[in-house]
């Protein structure tokens, strides 16, 4: 299965308050070179085996996680 979300080439995105359910393998996947800015606020990833991933054209550092589990 693919993730719950997929943002391809986001800029600015902002996810708040969302939980992953019992056997989500991957919540998020970030998808190219374009992506930037992209702030996970106060979501419970805790049932997720990866939280997040970004491919290999994803510049270093665009997403950013704070405040949940």
């Amino acid at each position: 299965a693919g993730p719950v979300v997929r943002l391809r080439d986001v800029r600015g995105a902002r996810i708040r308050g969302s939980r992953a359910g019992a056997g989500t393998r991957m919540w998020l996947r970030v998808e190219g070179a374009r992506s930037r800015d992209i702030g996970l606020n106060g979501n419970d990833f805790r049932q997720a085996e990866r939280a997040y991933e970004a491919d290999a054209t994803v510049p270093g550092g665009v997403v950013s996680l704070s405040g949940g589990s």
